[in-house]
């Protein structure tokens, strides 16, 4: 309601500037995305936020050292999740350009169909329709590719994340294993590790 007031309230000027044919299918693309705004997305938001909160939390208090050699290679992963978004934002705008142009000759021949008609322009409406849908495509193929290669970088940071903690954790038990005096059985041969898996075997039957 307060979208298509602000519309109504425009200068004559505001029109010379912009389409109007255009309007309906930003209006209808606007309300999507608010409505995808305040649906299930906020809440995935919220999910993410807390989830984030308190892992480091619990982290930093079972382990510190870990949590602190994990959380220094977690900008990799904001750094490649703010180009993913950028990506989004930026591709975004384009096709909604794009499809908002092909909305307008929609609206225009729709609007003046017994014009249209009366000419036999029908081809010739269709194919500028069909052109300006062609460049939204393009857009959205490049958008795909590119928020693909985002994402990857993304989830390649979190691996690296992961890959970090394991090693350190792993380092650092190892050191205690070194300078404990207890005796840990970690000199056991594969036949050794063979034949404790039979005994369990044996057991269970």
């Amino acid at each position: 309601k307060r979208y298509l007031g602000s519309i109504l309230r425009q200068d004559v000027g505001w029109f010379d500037t912009s389409n109007p044919q255009e309007l309906s299918t930003r209006f209808g693309e606007a309300m999507l995305a608010i409505e995808e705004g305040v649906s299930f997305k906020a809440v995935m938001m919220l999910e993410a936020v807390y989830t984030l909160v308190f892992s480091y939390a619990l982290g930093f208090y079972y382990g510190w050292d870990i949590c602190l050699v994990v959380f220094a290679v977690s900008p990799i992963a904001g750094l490649s999740g703010a180009i993913a978004i950028f990506i989004a934002l930026t591709a975004g705008q384009k096709m909604s350009d794009a499809y908002a142009a092909a909305g307008a000759i929609a609206s225009e021949a729709l609007s003046s169909i017994r014009t249209v008609a009366a000419f036999g322009l029908e081809r010739v409406a269709a194919e500028r329709y069909e052109r300006k849908l062609k460049k939204a495509e393009k857009i959205g193929i490049a958008l795909v590719w590119q928020a693909g290669f985002a994402m990857s970088w993304m989830i390649a940071a979190i691996c690296i994340m992961m890959v970090s903690g394991l090693l350190y954790g792993g380092l650092d038990v190892s050191s205690e294993q070194q300078a404990s005096a207890f005796e840990y059985a970690v000199d056991m041969t594969w036949g050794q590790i063979f034949d404790s898996m039979g005994m369990f075997e044996t057991m269970k039957a």
